[in-house]
């Protein structure tokens, strides 16, 4: 049995008290009448008129409950047209690191997990459906590992491991291989890094090697004297911000930097990976092992002795508990506007609807079906007749078992619903018996059992070609609900005007970008709040830069944006990964033939520039 709605209670007694009222008012004003009606004492009612307004009050409850619904659906179906990410739930994500299989098990030339792969998590001797999460980058497995790695704090140390004495300090990454195959056969451009570790070690290194490299060698692994040999490597780069890295995926109606923020206030980790480039040319000079020595700009001595082979973990990948299914077929009852969709209607609360790419609609003994197109489709996709669908979510009801078992904070995901119709063609809405659809799920609040590091947790993936072993480094996170529901909504309508004014004021306030930010706090966590909190300024200023290589002379106008910082309000040193993510989200503004370049000022005198962002959002 579903629970009633709690609003329904309310409305009922509003609506049974106006009824008495106007009553009693009604029998001072016609008592013959009242009396008649048996109104006429109001203390000692006539009970079937008793009965009779209660009856009344309870249909109008219903009614203004109806009409409270009305609110939502209407800023549901606008949101479904400008910002579609707002109205899916946020699914469970998580850091896995993939161990390559000992030995010669791993073939030189490595093994490769695209993007998408699925990973399978369960618990021992559990019946219930498994967890089934897809990888967010590209994972390229080869036959070695991160033997260890020290913080190198003094130019001393840097020149005794790289022969450079000009860097303050140094990171030291001893890579060693695996396999009988030597190191010069395995071919190594690129080493993505994922920065593990508790406390502010990660983040400081993150922001060491991000901001304050000088520069990167590839150097024979002797220690205590001059290396016999040394190569020069190529930039540290950021990972998790390009489309090619998204977990959430991407939809052409919303700007991508909603995606940044949406992933970065479900899981920050997301974005703590840093990639070695250009490593080809060390790695075919090395045989059993190597040094990868990254030089610093400046020593920061809470590093030092801080950072081990744990700290700098490859193989790693961001995972999502998001994939693609077919749905159970949803069945139309004529006598209702809108049917239920359930992805799976023998485990209903397994799965949780993300987002239809695909319905068809089939009338009594149809075998193609017709295509139904979203409701804010656009006129050149529609065609002569089409067929149009539209989409409704709510929060799940609990039913009084579950009311009573739902302990607070526990997950409840939504429920959809979806209604049909043909305005061109009425005949071909009404003659739809079935709906096949195909969409995004997630496995709702199952993600929420796993328990990282116990014993009973089992990982496997669908392709296990390579893979030794899987394991959590951060995560599963828990699901959140969509931002757009209840009132949630009307928040959202009032900051769409941001996307249009921008976020620089005129007296230099983060205000209108911190309220946006905001919007992301989904589960309040103070921390992240704190770093909201933290912005203490936003400054935009014109400038002209040269474009284009030297064969051409061209310059071109864009916006130098400053952003403050108190760094007492950035825990574990998160600073420059919260900036970096909201430097990156300011300078996708750009629009078409401009460009953005972001500066970050902190109160102790620390600043770290973004680079230029060449503009892509279209002006037309």
């Amino acid at each position: 049995m579903t629970a009633v709605d709690p609003r329904l209670l309310g409305h009922y007694n509003r609506e049974l008290t106006y009824l008495r009222r106007r009553a009693a008012e009604f029998s001072q004003d016609h008592r013959q009448v009242a009396g008649l009606l048996g109104l006429d004492a109001p203390t000692d009612p006539d009970p079937h008129v008793e009965r009779l307004m209660e009856g009344v009050a309870f249909l109008n409850a219903r009614v203004r409950l109806k009409l409270d619904e009305q609110f939502p659906l209407f800023t549901q179906y606008l949101l479904d047209a400008l910002y579609p990410h707002y109205l899916a739930p946020t699914p469970a994500m998580g850091i896995v690191a993939i161990r390559p299989k000992a030995g010669d098990e791993t073939p030189a030339d490595g093994v490769r997990h695209a993007k998408g792969s699925a990973l399978f998590a369960s618990l021992a001797g559990d019946a219930t459906q498994p967890v089934q999460f897809t990888t967010g980058a590209d994972v390229q497995l080869w036959p070695l590992t991160v033997a260890t790695a020290d913080y190198l704090p003094t130019r001393a140390a840097v020149a005794a491991a790289a022969g450079d004495a000009q860097a303050e300090a140094g990171l030291r990454i001893r890579i060693e291989a695996t396999s009988a195959v030597p190191l010069s056969a395995i071919p190594v451009e690129t080493l993505p890094l994922f920065l593990d570790g508790g406390g502010d070690t990660p983040n400081l290194l993150y922001q060491q090697m991000l901001s304050e490299c000088v520069g990167v060698r590839v150097v024979a692994p002797e220690r205590g004297r001059k290396a016999s040999w040394s190569e020069q490597a190529g930039p540290v780069e950021p990972m998790g911000y390009g489309a090619e890295e998204a977990l959430l995926p991407a939809d052409a109606r919303a700007f991508g930097g909603y995606r940044l923020l949406a992933e970065y206030f479900a899981m920050p980790e997301k974005f703590r990976f840093a990639r070695l480039t250009g490593l080809r040319a060390g790695f075919a000079r090395a045989e059993r092992a190597l040094d990868i020595v990254l030089l610093f700009r400046r020593s920061v001595p809470a590093l030092a002795g801080a950072v081990a082979a744990d700290t700098l973990v490859p193989f790693a990948a961001p995972v999502i508990n998001l994939f693609e299914r077919r749905f159970d077929r949803v069945l139309v009852d004529g006598r209702q506007v809108e049917s239920i969709v359930l992805p799976d209607r023998t485990a209903p609360l397994d799965y949780e609807v993300y987002r239809l790419d695909q319905v068809t609609g089939f009338a009594s003994e149809d075998v193609t079906g017709t295509p139904a197109l979203p409701l804010y489709a656009r006129r050149v996709e529609r065609g002569e007749k089409p067929l149009f669908y539209a989409l409704r979510r709510r929060l799940r009801r609990l039913s009084d078992a579950e009311a009573r078992k739902r302990r607070e904070g526990d997950y409840i995901g939504t429920e959809n619903w979806i209604s049909l119709s043909s305005p061109g063609d009425p005949g071909l809405a009404r003659s739809i018996m079935e709906i096949g659809v195909r969409g995004l799920v997630t496995n709702r609040a199952l993600a929420t059992r796993l328990r990282p590091g116990a014993a009973t947790l089992e990982l496997s993936m669908q392709d296990s070609k390579g893979v030794g072993g899987i394991a959590f480094l951060r995560g599963p996170t828990k699901p959140m609900p969509p931002m757009g529901l209840s009132d949630g909504a009307w928040r959202i309508v009032s900051h769409i005007a941001p996307a249009n004014d921008g976020f620089v004021r005129p007296d230099g306030s983060p205000a209108t970008l911190a309220d946006h930010l905001s919007l992301y706090l989904r589960d309040e966590s103070p921390v992240l709040r704190r770093e909201i909190q933290g912005l203490t300024g936003l400054t935009s200023r014109l400038v002209t830069r040269r474009a284009g290589d030297v064969s051409r002379l061209a310059f071109q106008r864009g916006q130098r944006l400053t952003l403050g910082v108190a760094m007492q309000s950035y825990e574990a040193s998160t600073a420059f990964l919260f900036t970096s993510v909201v430097a990156r989200f300011l300078g996708d503004y750009a629009t078409v033939n401009s460009f953005a370049e972001c500066e970050v000022k902190a109160d102790n005198g620390l600043s770290w520039d973004w680079g230029t962002w060449a503009g892509r959002r279209p002006t037309i």
